[in-house]
């Protein structure tokens, strides 16, 4: 299969039907998950697909404890947490992924001995 950009919208177009167990995949992965590190996109408004992963993951996670979000620039992650329950704390951190990246990896590597 070549790559493909996948588009910021509700039906993900073509390839809805490729990406069904990577959705499942990432919704299990969220449900299940004490933190998350969103990176990548600024969640446009016509991606109402993603805002309602996000939104139905967050109904579902009662151990979720963070979100960190790593976007330089504004976005709508904001709007879809702004009604989070008070045992998660939200940051958004105006870094890219790379420099994020870049700070922590080396200590991410010596504690847990990984790479």
């Amino acid at each position: 299969m070549e790559p493909f950009i996948v588009p910021p919208s509700w039906s993900k177009g073509e390839h809805r039907e490729v990406l069904a167990p990577v959705w499942q995949a990432a919704f299990e992965a969220l449900t299940n998950s004490r933190r998350w590190i969103l990176a990548g996109t600024s969640l446009p408004e016509t991606d109402r697909f993603l805002r309602y992963l996000f939104g139905l993951a967050l109904q579902e996670n009662k151990e979720l404890d963070r979100i960190l979000i790593l976007n330089p620039a504004e976005s709508g992650y904001n709007e879809l947490f702004k009604n989070l329950p008070s045992r998660i704390s939200l940051e958004h951190r105006k870094d890219t992924f790379e420099y994020v990246a870049c700070q922590f990896l080396p200590r991410v590597r010596h504690s847990i001995n990984f790479f």
